[in-house]
């Protein structure tokens, strides 16, 4: 017993690292924040961005022309980024700042039901916006260069289900990393996952065993590859992690967590998981063998985003701050 306890200490130790942050600007509900070297941004429930440009040690605070939920961010560098706001019709719009959120212009305006959700763009500029099927046909917004963007209902494989959308409690929903883009959905009968390769033209549309139906599904995505990624969700009552790798789906237990995940990060040889009940982290290799020993990121905090700069990542904490979190 002595020698697994042992075991388990030195896990924790490996794995993690934290330290609390300088304070967010107080009066905001913090719910997304995006990092890059040391220019690290966070977005409220009502339209504020906190920017910092010298790793968190101080924050400035940006509005933009809405009062709508920052529910995503993509940060370029210490002047250049997106933040994507979420709600049905004009709630639903995409800003563009070249000059550190001093302004934001309006880049796409959500009109009528549309309702947009989540987003990733990669190193050219490419761009995917996921929102909720329409007229029984996929929604997105997408751009081949970050300057032009442009609603549209192809580029899929299979067409959607009823009701069928993407998570707006989480960040996650859309990624691009490894050359491979990768998308999820919840809320109708089947949750499902889009991936495509790099510069190919459609997304092919997988079934997914995550519990499906309403409020349920894949919320947060991760691929490492176009024939291996983790998809992560579940239901208001648990949570489902899985790998899918060899065209097969293989299920990792997460037993700290009670409702579905809603935050996956991987950084290096990390794997980080989590949702307003805790923060967790594993072992990368573990992970994609199905066996993980998680530990607590942080202690009796959960976690609504996740970001990572070249030399820490940032972990925003129900707490309502931000914490760094050592690779």
């Amino acid at each position: 017993m002595k020698l697994y306890r042992m075991f388990l200490f030195v896990v924790a130790i490996f794995l993690s690292h934290t330290s609390t942050a300088a304070n967010l600007p107080q009066g905001q509900e913090w719910v997304s924040v995006s990092a890059i070297n040391k220019v690290v941004w966070a977005g409220s429930s009502d339209g504020h961005v906190a920017i910092s440009s010298d790793a968190g040690e101080s924050f400035e605070l940006s509005k933009l022309p809405t009062e709508a939920k920052v529910r995503q961010l993509i940060v370029l560098d210490d002047h250049h980024g997106y933040a994507l706001t979420s709600g049905v019709g004009e709630l639903s719009n995409l800003y563009v700042t070249r000059n550190g959120g001093f302004s934001w212009r309006p880049l796409y305006r959500g009109a009528h039901q549309e309702h947009l959700r989540c987003m990733a763009m990669n190193p050219d500029g490419e761009a995917w916006v996921l929102g909720d099927s329409l007229d029984e046909h996929w929604h997105v917004v997408r751009s081949n260069n970050g300057k032009h963007w442009n609603s549209t209902r192809s580029g899929f494989t299979k067409r959607p289900l009823g009701n069928e959308h993407s998570s707006n409690s989480s960040d996650s929903c859309v990624r691009f990393e490894n050359n491979t883009w990768l998308m999820g959905t919840q809320n109708a009968e089947v949750a499902r996952v889009m991936i495509k390769e790099g510069l190919s033209l459609r997304f092919q549309v997988l079934d997914t065993p995550l519990t499906a139906g309403p409020a349920a599904g894949v919320s947060a995505v991760w691929p490492l590859s176009p024939t291996e990624f983790f998809v992560a969700g579940g239901s208001d009552e648990h949570a489902e992690l899985y790998v899918y790798k060899g065209s097969e789906f293989s299920q990792i237990a997460t037993p700290a967590l009670n409702s579905a995940i809603q935050v996956l990060f991987q950084h290096g040889e990390k794997l980080y998981v989590g949702n307003e009940q805790a923060a967790l982290v594993g072992k990368l290799s573990d992970a994609r063998n199905g066996q993980v020993e998680w530990a607590t990121a942080i202690e009796e905090i959960g976690v609504r985003g996740f970001s990572c700069g070249t030399e820490q990542c940032w972990l925003l904490g129900t707490d309502n701050q931000l914490h760094t979190v050592v690779p």
